[in-house]
């Protein structure tokens, strides 16, 4: 595998990254990159991929999404999350990426230790969850107060008097709650891959009016973060996971007709900060990072049959969060916020 590596930006303590989709007729998507520390919310446009300033304040921008809403596109932001867990003034805030008269940016409202947000369309509208790493702290490794999920229906217009969302929790009581991604399991049940102390959940999205949000455990013991991917069947997913908090392990779990099971992947990740899955030049594979030691960034690609590959993409890198673009048997993209290096980096991975 061919590696070529590409700095798109200077951004200090570099740590959120999202890929949006592709606009105005282009064949590539947008990615935006923000700072934890007090640096700028960036984005980044095909093909040049220069940098352009979306906001300078307040940083802590630890988690980014897209947002639709009312015919406009919006980067939605958890901001005011700085280091180390200083999260208590975090807001929700939404940035308009399109032209028009709406101010910028939008506030939606403080919700603290918000460290995770996505946007997801259900019962014909559009919510936005966020999932908060706690609900307090006293000092820094105080975990005695648990976050959860919690659930904002959309305000029909992004009028500014109607900015005062309102966000009730559908899932209590995750401790270290750190991770929180969309899957799709269970032969077409939508719903979050949640990653706690308390364990690795698929929190399923009602599937009619009278349901509500149902957590179902995949496996006990602490988790940081999980995605999920057809990696043999298109029906039936494999989860993925980082354990335990920051952790060490890569596993792969599996269901089973007497539940779900777990196989130990690879268990020298150094602080475990970065998983992704998905297909890397024609194979199945995982791209994986830690910040601490030799700060490696890897892709695990399928060999024969079940054999993972491991090959290095880069040192030093330290990642905090990744997009990937995949682009056919012959290319792959993988955009990097390299905490370490305080850049924004584009790996173009060929064979």
């Amino acid at each position: 595998m061919k590696v070529a590596a590409r700095t798109l930006a200077r951004l200090d303590l570099a740590y959120s990254i999202a890929r949006l989709p592709a606009a105005n007729g282009a064949d590539m998507p947008t990615i935006a990159a923000g700072s934890e520390g007090d640096g700028p919310l960036l984005l980044f446009r095909p093909p040049e991929y220069r940098p352009e300033t979306i906001a300078e304040a307040p940083g802590g921008f630890i988690s980014l999404c897209q947002l639709q809403w009312a015919g406009r596109i919006f980067l939605a932001a958890s901001t005011g999350f700085k280091p180390v867990f200083q999260a208590e003034k975090c807001r929700l805030v939404a940035y308009p990426l399109d032209r028009g008269e709406m101010p910028s940016p939008l506030d939606i409202g403080p919700l603290p230790y918000t460290h995770r947000i996505a946007s997801f369309d259900f019962d014909g509208k559009v919510h936005l969850l966020a999932s908060t790493l706690c609900a307090g702290k006293s000092f820094q490794d105080d975990w005695s107060k648990p976050g959860g999920v919690y659930l904002g229906e959309v305000p029909a217009s992004p009028a500014r008097g109607e900015m005062a969302w309102s966000f009730h929790p559908i899932c209590k009581g995750l401790s270290k709650n750190h991770g929180m991604d969309e899957a799709v399991l269970h032969h077409g049940r939508r719903g979050f891959l949640l990653s706690a102390h308390e364990g690795l959940f698929f929190l399923g999205a009602p599937g009619g009016k009278a349901a509500g949000w149902t957590p179902e455990t995949i496996s006990s013991g602490e988790y940081s973060d999980a995605i999920a991917f057809p990696w043999d069947d298109p029906a039936d997913p494999h989860v993925f996971s980082l354990s335990p908090f920051h952790g060490n392990v890569l596993s792969q779990h599996r269901r089973t007709a007497a539940g779900w099971s777990r196989e130990t992947l690879d268990d020298t990740i150094d602080f475990g900060h970065v998983l992704w899955a998905g297909m890397v030049l024609g194979r199945q594979g995982l791209v994986v990072g830690g910040r601490r030691g030799r700060q490696q960034l890897a892709v695990y690609r399928r060999g024969d049959g079940s054999l993972l590959q491991k090959q290095l993409i880069d040192e030093g890198v330290g990642p905090t969060q990744v997009a990937v673009i995949e682009r056919g048997s012959g290319e792959a993209r993988v955009f990097v916020a390299a905490h370490a290096r305080g850049e924004v980096v584009e790996y173009t991975l060929s064979e």
